[in-house]
Formats: structure tokens, C-alpha cells, sequence
């Protein structure tokens, strides 16, 4: 160790001009990473959801909605008609190739706003809901966005981003309109990677420059701002190119790559500082300061980024490809700070160093605090264990009962303009939640197959499910190629006989919408071609729509009958199916947090057998696990107290903040078990490591929580709540690890006799 130690010092400026070349190689692949934007890649790929939105997808081009609304006070009439035409046409023009559904798009759409011919009123009354309030002061165009093809040169825009282009643009000409908004969950998708990006930028920047201010006021020195700083950034710099040039992308998930490097690098640079500046003031030259720094240090620092990985990499047992590939990246991206390190600390900590003798040799007044704290702790251990052990099992019993959030505006301020939209939209349109049901008909439809989708229809029209509270929730709008038909059909076509005047009739009814509204027919019927083995099928597509806020019991259980009656009236084969965004967002939060505790116990397991290792007794390697185990159910514990619903920002919490926190209990009972061999009492002991290693603990964590503080401001909640937790979890670890894990050991190992030298 000695001569390893004595040549990396005597090579520092060539380490440091290797980490400079390799963070010039590294810059240009790097800036290639991009977001994975869809967000069906936010499901496993055998998920039960994704072969009928793949279906759908075949079928209908995926045909995304948005509504483009806007208000007319005085009410939709002849006389204002055309400024429904003008939106109309302006929302052509910013979008080419967009399809559209409006009373403007609709052949005499201003004659069946007043007409009171039979035809006339059973389109108003089919319309209304869908394109028109009830009062007429709403109007809707529901915008059907095109399908772009992925990018194929470098340089092209991809299809994600012209996804965004086509919601800005959209949105930019309906704002112009009074009251008008744009509603829809590929606007809400939309909305959520943007902010998520610019949470990105937040968190790099203004998250990085509060924790090197924070470094500098507790250690007042220039090269302990420099040395994290440029550590954190050449470990995201190698991370990232890496990744871009394996072909990997970032996903709504693995966007807070950049918070969970900044966690581990400034983790184990801060007790790094805090043992050199220790050597420093004993009077030691600056080389042997830092070389014995590390001799003390390397193995808990090591054993400290091994349960880091450890805790990323139990997301690999999850089943959303994301989150296995966000334990993939920040896996990467923590082995990564060791060998950074290596290149960079040496010859910034020694550059114009000197020895700091101190006469002084007290403790500092945190060191003091520490001790002080302990003391206390040690004049009634045993009902403080009682208290933390009561307190442990309410914060269970509460975690348990934490509960999803399916309502997807709720990853958003109130005050955002997506919230404010969808608030426009249900309160005065009905929902703005859009998803769909398709069925299975032959190739040439009959009376008797129509038959069967008006019931199917009449029975979505009557499901009422009772919330909480007892408002009564239910679809809102269900519209179908059959309705349209029996509007347009010159009889009357329900409950009628088969017979060549009703045949004749309704095939009439089919060419004339088929001729006179040609996106509403092509966006209601569908031919999957035949294949080998398989015969050309024909479907029917029932829109639906929904309120999207409603709470989330409530929407599971009315997606569940929508699907039973589906299968009900059309069991196959082919059975009818359901899909859309709405029904993939409802389920998106679960899917992500059924791995919540799966991926939680393969991480303790991992990082309590790597404890075994380090710390060469399974007794010590329990005893670090609980403190660290309690801060999460102390958290998630608080969340199910306060009935907060689990979203993005909770589901990963327990298994990263496991492999995060327990870092300070490696170097605690690391520095414990050498004093102990050195002769130290177990009391004394511990006193020395509150002092010392607690001191470089509160440093590392009040820098993380101030730096983590600027993600409060987000506009994307979920990123709020990973902030908010993330900080919650950091200084709950840190309380245990000065209050519980010694509290513990003293328990545990009172009146042992120190331990041999080794």
C-alpha cells in the first residue's frame, strides 16, 4: 500500500492530464445522450398493456389526441362559426399532416348547430360532449397528431422531437384564442420530459454550486470546492459517453443520473477532506497527510461505493426496462467516481499545501455536540431502543399502507399551465382523458353486429363508480362508427330486422360518412390485412373519454369494467380490447412501484452480505442495516401517515437511499473497529468516531440537503418529491447512523475488552 500510495502521489500531474484527455474524448459522445421520450418504454416488455396498444398502434397509426378548446362566452352560433373555422385552419397550417375532428371539419357543420331537422339534432346530440359543452360556450378540435418515422441522419430531428414541436406549435396558435388551452396526455408527456430535462440542468448547476458553496463555508478552503466539483463532472462526463456510445438512452426515470452521482462523489470526498485536514493540523506534511488519509480511509471508502452499486444495481431485478437501466447507469456512474478520483484528488490537494500544525487539539463545537449527544444516549439506552423500536413499527405499519397516484396532472403544479388545461376541459367540456375500446366485427358489418356494440355502448354509458367521498364517477363521452351511422342513416337502424332495405341502408349510411367526413370514419374503422395463416380482420373503434382527475381507485375500477364489458360482448377470438394513453398512465405508477420492495430487499440482502465481508461479522453487518432501514420506513412510514399518494418520485426511494445511507455507517464502525484495536474502550471508542467521522458526516449531508434544495422549485412534482425525500432520507440516515447505529453497538458490545491489533 505504501509504494502504491508513494507513486500515485509522484504521478499526480500526469493523472490529472489523463483526466483531462479522457474528459476531452469523452465531451462529444457525451452531448449525444438524449431522452428516451416514449412513453411506452416505461413498461417491461411483456407487460399485459402493450400488446393491445401495439395493436392499436398497427391499426390506427397511434392516432395520439390533444384537444385544442377555447371559450365562447355568448355561446357557438352561426355568426361566430367562423372563428372555429380560422382555429381550425391556423391548427392545419402549424401542423402538417394533422387530422382533425371539429364542427368546422364536420360537411354543414354550422346548419347542424341550428338545424332542426332529424339528422341535424341527432348529430348536435352526438357531437355535444365531444366537440360542444352542452351550453355551447366550450368548443372542442380534437386534434389527431401524425405519426412521424424515426430519424435516419445524423443531425435529423428525431420523432420525440417533433412530437414537441407539434404540441408547441398547436398549443402557440390556440392560446391565441380566449381561454384557449391544449389538453391531453401527449401534451402531459410533453410537458413532464421538459421539465425533467430542465431539472437536469437545475440540479447540475444550481444544485452543484450550493453544495461547493456549502463544502466551502465548513472547510474554507478553494481546493475542496475545485476537487468534488471537477470529480462530479468527470464521472458524468465518462458515464454519459459511455452510454451514448452503447447505445443507451435516458428515460423519464434515469433523468436524476446527475443527483445520484453528485450524492456519492461528494459522500466520499467529504470524508476524505475531513481525515486530511485532521492530519494536517497534527502536524504532518502535506504527501503524508494524504497518503495516510487514504490508507485509513480506502477500505470503507471502497466498501462505501460497493453498496452504492449494490443498491443501483437491485433495480435490475425490476420489470420496467427504465428502472433497470437507471440502475444500469448510476451502477456506472458510482464505480466511476473511484477511479476519477484517483486522477483528479492528488494533485489538486497537494498543489501549495502546507502542514497545519494546531495547538489547539480540543474537538470542534460539532465534534462536542456529537459526544454530547451520545452521552445523553448512554444514560438510558434502553428506552431509547424502546422508543426507536415503537417508533420503527409505526412508520411500517404506516409505509404498508401507502397508496398510488394514477391521476397523471398531479405530477404537476396547480398552477401550471397542463393542470390549468385540464381543469378547463373537464369542468366545462367533460374529460379530457382519451382512451379506447376495439372490437372485433366481419369484414362485412352487419345489423346484428351493430346491435351488439349499441349495447356495449349503453352499458359504458352506465358505469358509475362511487368515491370516497361520494361523488359518482363515471366516462364522460363514448362515441363510435355506429352512432355516427345511426345519426346519418335515413332510418332508423337499431333494433331492426336484417333485410335488404336495412342492409341497404346502412351501407348507404357507411359511404356517405366514408365521402362527406372522411378523418372521423378512418379514425373509427380499421382493416388489419390478412396474414399467413390468418384472414383480414375488421375493427371498430369506441372513443372514450374520461375525467383525469378523479382519484385513483376510482379510475382502476372503471378501466377494469370497461375492459370486462369489452370481453364480455366480444370475447373472440379476437376479443376486444382496450388501450390508449390514459389506460397506460393509470398503470404507470403501479408498474413502478410493484418493484418498490422487491428491488428494497435484494438491495439490503446484497449490501448486508458485502458487510459481512467488510466488517468480518454478521452481528456488526445487522446492526448497520437498521438504521439505515428505518430512515426509509421513517419516510415512506410519514407518507402513508399523511395519506400522500406514492408517484415517480417515492416508488425508487427505498432501494437507492439503502445503498446511499448505509455508505456513513461503513465508515463509522470501519473507524470504530481500529480504535477498538488500538486498546479504546467500546464508550471510548465511540466518542472518537462521533466526533470525527460523525463531524464529516453532518459536513457531507447538510451539503447534499442544501444542494438537493434547489429541486424543490421544479414544475414537475414527482421531481419535488425526490428532492424533498431524497433530503428526508439523507438526513434521517445521518440521524441514524449518530443515534441509532451506536446506541446499537454500545448495546451489543458493552463490556468486551478491546480488540488485538490485527
Amino acid at each position: 500500500m505504501t509504494t502504491l500510495l508513494n507513486r500515485w502521489i509522484a504521478w499526480r500531474w500526469p493523472l490529472l492530464l489523463l483526466a483531462g484527455v479522457l474528459a476531452a474524448v469523452s465531451w462529444k459522445p457525451a452531448q449525444s445522450l438524449v431522452f428516451n421520450q416514449s412513453i411506452v418504454t416505461m413498461f417491461a416488455a411483456d407487460d399485459p398493456l402493450l400488446p393491445a396498444w401495439r395493436q392499436f398502434k398497427q391499426l390506427f397509426g397511434g392516432q395520439e389526441i390533444v384537444l385544442a378548446a377555447y371559450a365562447e362566452d355568448e355561446g357557438l352560433t352561426p355568426e361566430n362559426f367562423p372563428r372555429l373555422k380560422e382555429l381550425t385552419r391556423e391548427l392545419q397550417a402549424a401542423v402538417p399532416g394533422l387530422r382533425m375532428q371539429s364542427l368546422a371539419t364536420t360537411p354543414f357543420g354550422d346548419q347542424i348547430l341550428v338545424g332542426e331537422q332529424q339528422a341535424a339534432r341527432r348529430l348536435r346530440e352526438l357531437l355535444t360532449g365531444y366537440l360542444l359543452s352542452g351550453d355551447r360556450t366550450t368548443v372542442a378540435v380534437v386534434c389527431l397528431l401524425p405519426t412521424h418515422p424515426p430519424a435516419t441522419r445524423e443531425g435529423e430531428p428525431t420523432a420525440a422531437q417533433r412530437r414537441v414541436a407539434d404540441i408547441d406549435a398547436l398549443r402557440k396558435v390556440v392560446e391565441r384564442y380566449p381561454s384557449g388551452t391544449l389538453a391531453g396526455e401527449p401534451a402531459m408527456i410533453v410537458d413532464g420530459f421538459r421539465f425533467l430535462e430542465l431539472d437536469g440542468l437545475r440540479l447540475e448547476r444550481v444544485s452543484t454550486t450550493l453544495v461547493l458553496l456549502t463544502l466551502l463555508l465548513a472547510f474554507r478552503s478553494l481546493r475542496w470546492v475545485v476537487i468534488p466539483l471537477l470529480l462530479v463532472q468527470l464521472s458524468l462526463l465518462l458515464t454519459r459517453a459511455i452510454l451514448a456510445v452503447s447505445g443507451y438512452q435516458l428515460s423519464m426515470v434515469s433523468s436524476m443520473l446527475a443527483a445520484m452521482i453528485t450524492i456519492v462523489g461528494v459522500a466520499t470526498i467529504t470524508h476524505l477532506i475531513a481525515r486530511y485536514q485532521a492530519e494536517l493540523a497534527q502536524g504532518k506534511l502535506p504527501a503524508d497527510a494524504l497518503a495516510n488519509s487514504v490508507r485509513v480511509l480506502w477500505w470503507p471508502i471502497c466498501g462505501a461505493i460497493a453498496t452504492d452499486i449494490i443498491g443501483f444495481s437491485a433495480l435490475l431485478l425490476a420489470h420496467v426496462g427504465p428502472i433497470r437501466d437507471f440502475g444500469l447507469m448510476t451502477a456506472l456512474g458510482s464505480f466511476l467516481v473511484l477511479p476519477c478520483g484517483a486522477l483528479i484528488i492528488p494533485a489538486i490537494a497537494l498543489a501549495g499545501a502546507r502542514a497545519q500544525p494546531s495547538a489547539d487539539s480540543s474537538p470542534s463545537s460539532l465534534g462536542r455536540a456529537l459526544v454530547a449527544l451520545w452521552r445523553l444516549i448512554e444514560r438510558s439506552p434502553w428506552r431509547w431502543l424502546a422508543g426507536i423500536a415503537l417508533l420503527g413499527a409505526v412508520s411500517v405499519w404506516y409505509s404498508l399502507g401507502l397508496r398510488v397516484e394514477t391521476d397523471f396532472t398531479r405530477n404537476f403544479r396547480d398552477d401550471s399551465p397542463i393542470v390549468r388545461s385540464y381543469d378547463f376541459v373537464e369542468s366545462r367540456l367533460g374529460g379530457a382523458g382519451v382512451w379506447d375500446v376495439l372490437v372485433p366485427v366481419p369484414m362485412d358489418l352487419d345489423l346484428k353486429t351493430l346491435e351488439n356494440v349499441r349495447q356495449l355502448e349503453a352499458e359504458l354509458r352506465g358505469i358509475t363508480i362511487q368515491g370516497e367521498t361520494g361523488q359518482e364517477y363515471g366516462l364522460t363521452k363514448v362515441l363510435s362508427l355506429v352512432d355516427v351511422v345511426d345519426a346519418v342513416a335515413p332510418v332508423e337502424l337499431a333494433g331492426q330486422s336484417d333485410n335488404p332495405f336495412t342492409r341497404g341502408a346502412l351501407a348507404g349510411a357507411l359511404n356517405l360518412m366514408e365521402l362527406q367526413m372522411p378523418d372521423l370514419y378512418s379514425a373509427l374503422e380499421a382493416t388489419q390485412p390478412a396474414t399467413e395463416g390468418q384472414p383480414a380482420q375488421r375493427w371498430l373503434r369506441i372513443m372514450l373519454r374520461a375525467k383525469e382527475r378523479m382519484p385513483a381507485e376510482a379510475k382502476s375500477q372503471i378501466i377494469a369494467q370497461v375492459r370486462a364489458l369489452a370481453v364480455k360482448h366480444f370475447p373472440g377470438p379476437p376479443a376486444a380490447s382496450v388501450s390508449g394513453f390514459y389506460v397506460l398512465l393509470a398503470s404507470l405508477i403501479q408498474s413502478l412501484s410493484a418493484d418498490q420492495w422487491l428491488t428494497f430487499g435484494a438491495a439490503a440482502a446484497g449490501i448486508g452480505l458485502l458487510l459481512v465481508v467488510t466488517l468480518r461479522s454478521v452481528r456488526l453487518a445487522l446492526i448497520a442495516l437498521v438504521p439505515n432501514a428505518l430512515c426509509i420506513f421513517l419516510v415512506t412510514g410519514a407518507l402513508g401517515l399523511l395519506g400522500t399518494r406514492a408517484n415517480m418520485g417515492t416508488v425508487m426511494i427505498a432501494a437507492v437511499s439503502m445503498g446511499l445511507s448505509v455508505d456513513a455507517s461503513i465508515h463509522y464502525l470501519v473507524a470504530y473497529r481500529r480504535l477498538r484495536r488500538a486498546g479504546y474502550s467500546v464508550v471510548a471508542a465511540i466518542e472518537d468516531v462521533q466526533q470525527e467521522t460523525g463531524s464529516a458526516m453532518v459536513f457531507a449531508t447538510l451539503a447534499l440537503v442544501v444542494g438537493f434544495s434547489a429541486l424543490a422549485v421544479s414544475e414537475f412534482v414527482p421531481t419535488i418529491y425526490f428532492g424533498v425525500l431524497s433530503s428526508a432520507t439523507m438526513i434521517g440516515g445521518m440521524l441514524g447512523n449518530l443515534i441509532v447505529l451506536p446506541l446499537l453497538v454500545y448495546l451489543t458490545e458493552r463490556g468486551k475488552v478491546s480488540e488485538p491489533e490485527k
